[in-house]
């Protein structure tokens, strides 16, 4: 498993002769500043080794990056990491020095994404950034992540960037991950999944615009904070490879007020792929 070459790189796996590339890389102060200290040459052979057993493992891992003429750059991959307690899959990145600044990391990254989106069954992938560390976390967003908030678990803290992957699959997983954010409450992950420019109609009234309709769902969230949600009965009316539309009924049960209260209704959800990625267009829930 390897991520498609790009216009200027391609990639391969990390060998034991890499270790004099691989140790300046990791040793280099410029390129370490946001860890605790750069890495000896020992730690830099156990770095190639830890990848070498993710690859026979997982399938993945961090790779060495090159140009097509067989220059080093650095590495990038597909990593699995413990973050506030789930396992997640990161996309991480380094990039020698005298080459920062030039747009390799973003793009081996979304090479990298592209990958784990036909590849791998994670439903997200999120970027683990020093909270000073602007460069990296601007390569995340060029990637289409959004801050996510900080993972407070770690010491030091680490701020964390996420994005669906479900959003760059098929519609139906678009559907399925966006009723998982829902029933979990997850306003953060749940934004980007929703258009800017979307329209929704709820039993008070129509939305227009991802921040009021944000603000429409956290008031229900508010509403019943032990909500438990389900869609089932989908029925999809089109779908196409850019535009999907879906009936469902939905069903909920939680507190209201200190009541038990639940409800099920009909909901017809349109979604269009823009820029790569599924986004919820238009949500009419009636009852």
């Amino acid at each position: 498993m390897l991520p498609d070459p790009t216009d200027r790189l391609r990639f391969r796996a990390m060998r034991a002769s890499d270790l004099d590339d691989v140790a300046a890389l990791l040793g280099d102060p410029r390129v370490m500043t946001y860890y605790p200290a750069p890495k000896n040459r020992d730690e830099a052979a156990a770095w190639i080794d830890a990848n070498q057993r993710r690859y026979a493992a997982d399938g993945h891992g961090l790779w060495i990056i090159e140009t097509h003429d067989g220059a080093f750059v650095g590495d990038c991959g597909l990593t699995w990491q413990r973050v506030g307690g789930e396992r997640k899959l990161e996309v991480g990145y380094h990039v020698r020095a005298d080459l920062q600044g030039r747009g390799y990391a973003t793009e081996a990254a979304v090479a990298c994404r592209d990958l784990a989106v036909t590849a791998t069954d994670a439903v997200e992938l999120v970027a683990i950034v020093h909270p000073d560390n602007a460069a990296s976390r601007r390569v995340a967003e060029r990637v289409g992540m959004t801050d996510v908030g900080l993972d407070r678990d770690s010491a030091p803290s680490r701020r964390l960037l996420g994005m669906s992957l479900a959003a760059r699959r098929t519609p139906q997983a678009f559907l399925t991950e966006y009723a998982r954010l829902t029933d979990a409450h997850d306003l953060r992950r749940l934004a980007p999944l929703i258009a800017a420019d979307a329209t929704y109609w709820f039993t008070d009234g129509s939305h227009t615009g991802r921040d009021e309709i944000l603000r429409a769902i956290a008031l229900t969230f508010d509403t019943i904070p032990d909500e438990d949600y389900v869609i089932t009965d989908i029925e999809w009316v089109a779908a196409s490879l850019d535009l999907a539309v879906a009936r469902y009924r939905f069903s909920w049960r939680g507190t209201v007020h200190g009541e038990a209260a639940e409800g099920a209704r009909r909901g017809t959800n349109v979604m269009m792929r823009r820029a790569g990625s599924w986004v919820m267009t238009h949500e009419h829930l009636s009852t």
